[in-house]
């Protein structure tokens, strides 16, 4: 519930004036998939419709680092078969960290927070096995080692128009992760790691908002 736009709910029968287009998102949080097929035999299940597998799904609301809004995050999936008797596999887990989006000053000048949310650091397998992700380090480090010019901006960062809670409009610059390296692990048996790294050749090019009738020209950035 609290990673949803819920200043936009907008119950049945109400008269929302303050809401001047439709927005689509849930309250729920999905928590399990089951698969079925039709009965083949009676001997099969009981019922007309018999369960065949299902994924059990575990979320927290972690926290951010900061005074944003937490997010929610998937800990963990875990796989049972159902065909003639419950088999549940070890669950596949999930780790993150929280990495600042905003472009922010370390020395806190500014007074806004760097917005952090959680990137996927690590997968544990249901047989053991680890993936490791690492991503490059961030080049705009400062509000003051930014591109000096947004249409020629060959940096992992770029700006964008947002609005702290109760606060007006401004323009910051945010940055973008990209991964570097994936390293497997293998915590079982103790097999060598398999390392594979990842090559962007060039500078990032970034492309101006189309018009999309919904934002503002004074809203566009690149």
């Amino acid at each position: 519930w609290r990673d949803v736009p819920y200043d936009q709910s907008c119950d049945s029968g109400e008269h929302c004036t303050q809401r001047h287009s439709p927005t689509f998102w849930s309250r729920k949080r999905l928590t399990k998939i089951t698969t079925q097929i039709l009965r083949p035999t009676v001997e099969y299940c009981a019922t007309a419709y018999c369960p065949v597998d299902s994924w059990t799904l575990t979320q927290s609301y972690p926290a951010s680092g900061d005074l944003s809004r937490s997010a929610l995050w998937l800990n963990s999936i875990q796989h049972s078969g159902l065909r003639g008797r419950t088999l549940t596999l070890p669950k596949v887990t999930f780790t993150g960290e929280p990495l600042a989006n905003r472009v922010f000053n370390p020395d806190g000048e500014d007074g806004v927070v760097p917005l952090y949310k959680r990137r996927m650091r690590s997968i544990v397998s249901e047989s053991g096995g680890e993936i490791r992700i690492n991503y490059k380090p961030t080049e705009c480090v400062r509000p003051g080692a930014i591109p000096s010019s947004v249409d020629n901006n060959g940096m992992r960062c770029f700006p964008q128009h947002w609005a702290p809670d109760d606060e007006p409009d401004r323009l910051d610059w945010f940055h973008k992760y990209v991964v570097e390296q994936v390293v497997q692990n293998d915590l079982v048996a103790g097999g060598p790691q398999q390392i594979t790294d990842y090559e962007y050749v060039g500078n990032p090019a970034w492309h101006y908002d189309d018009d999309d009738g919904i934002t503002p020209p004074k809203r566009k950035t690149w």
